[in-house]
């Protein structure tokens, strides 16, 4: 997250809005994978996204925090 703040700092409107859009992609594939496959593994997910599976647990906290998941801790 630290790396996203400082993007939000130093990064033109441009690149934010690049970046936002990116993210947006990402989560949308998170969540169609999750549906497709009945899994929140983030190994498997972080394998058919070609992310490293701490990307993964980052969405996946990410898209629960937004509330478009159900987090197991809820």
């Amino acid at each position: 997250m630290l790396i996203s703040k400082e993007l939000a700092l130093y990064g033109t409107p441009e690149v934010r809005v690049l970046f936002d859009q990116w993210v947006n992609r990402i989560e949308q594939a998170v969540l169609e994978f999750i549906r497709e496959n009945d899994t929140t593994a983030p190994q498997e997910i972080a394998e058919r996204l070609s992310i490293s599976p701490d990307s993964a647990i980052f969405f996946l906290d990410r898209l629960a925090k937004e509330k478009k998941l159900k987090s197991r801790r809820d």
